[in-house]
């Protein structure tokens, strides 16, 4: 009743392969409150290109989460659930004994979002985070990899 949707950061169809993680996607641990539309608009296009990519490449490494920023929505709730200002994706692939990457942000709002428009470098995105999302990457490997973005490896074009 809050308004929000219980946007899961590990979305559920990506756990089809066996019945209990699929349940285990619903707890609470993996949910956020999202953007209805955002939701079920953007985001889940993003989720869908991600599992295209995993059956395009073989495997796909995905670190997803919110992004509080200035907490412009507040929180919600008896337990002051915090209601994120954005959620992030940071992406990679091996193809072709070679690692590529991307990462996104979206706004937690109803407006529209182009693959290609909210995509950055996995670098921007630590900067903006301070996180490290592929530590295990030899560090020659890690930073020409997070540094830039092969649209065409993505199969994303400029609008």
């Amino acid at each position: 009743g809050s308004g929000w949707d219980r946007g899961h950061l590990c979305p559920a169809g990506d756990n089809k392969w066996h019945w209990k993680a699929m349940q285990e996607s619903f707890y609470m641990t993996n949910i956020c409150p999202q953007n209805e539309e955002l939701n079920k608009g953007d985001w889940n296009y993003l989720e869908k290109q991600i599992r295209y990519w995993a059956r395009d490449y073989g495997k796909v490494w995905v670190v997803s989460g919110p992004i509080i920023g200035d907490n412009i929505y507040g929180t919600i709730g008896d337990r002051d659930v915090v209601i994120p200002d954005a959620f992030f994706k940071a992406v990679l692939i091996e193809k072709k004994g070679k690692y590529h990457s991307i990462a996104f942000v979206m706004d937690n709002d109803d407006k529209r979002y182009f693959l290609y428009d909210c995509s950055m470098t996995v670098n921007e995105l630590e900067d903006l985070t301070g996180l490290d999302f592929f530590p295990e990457l030899y560090d020659s490997v890690e930073e020409s990899v997070e540094s830039k973005i092969d649209y065409s490896i993505w199969n994303i074009n400029p609008r």
